[in-house]
């Protein structure tokens, strides 16, 4: 069985350019694929000669003593997009969570999966991590929205 869907899921990468494999998590493919672009983008990976991409959309209607201004912050912005996706692809593994997967159990009254935390405090900080990353993977991802099409080089 493995066999013919691996063999399906390469047909429709040949067909297609893409498997069904990549519909999955589909979030976590396009994380995948924008990341190092980004990443090469911001540091000026395209047809830049500098150390940053050539351009910035806030540069529009500017005065030239501004351009050193607006391009910093023009990087600032790419770097909040780099970092939303950068936490978007670690789904916090690289955070202790204080839970022991070996101790989940099934409630079965109500049928949902319990867990038992061995360390309370621990958990209370890795969900405040989980939420301040969330607000930072927002932002992020609402710039990369607001500024999609000035992502050129």
């Amino acid at each position: 069985m493995k066999i013919l869907r691996n063999i399906r899921y390469a047909y429709q990468k040949i067909r297609y350019g893409f498997s069904g494999r990549d519909l999955w998590s589909l979030d976590h493919t396009i994380t995948d694929f924008v990341l190092p672009r980004l990443i090469a983008f911001r540091n000026g990976g395209g047809n830049s000669s500098s150390d940053g991409p050539s351009g910035s959309p806030l540069l529009e209607g500017y005065e030239e003593e501004q351009f050193d201004e607006m391009y910093e912050e023009w990087l600032r912005i790419l770097d909040k997009m780099i970092l939303a996706f950068e936490y978007h692809k670690l789904d916090m593994e690289d955070v202790e969570s204080g839970i022991d997967t070996d101790k989940w159990f099934v409630d079965k009254p109500g049928g949902k999966v319990v867990f038992r935390n061995d360390d309370e405090e621990m958990w209370e900080e890795y969900k405040k991590e989980a939420a301040r990353r969330d607000k930072v993977m927002e932002e992020g991802f609402q710039l990369f929205a607001k500024y999609y099409r000035s992502l050129w080089d």
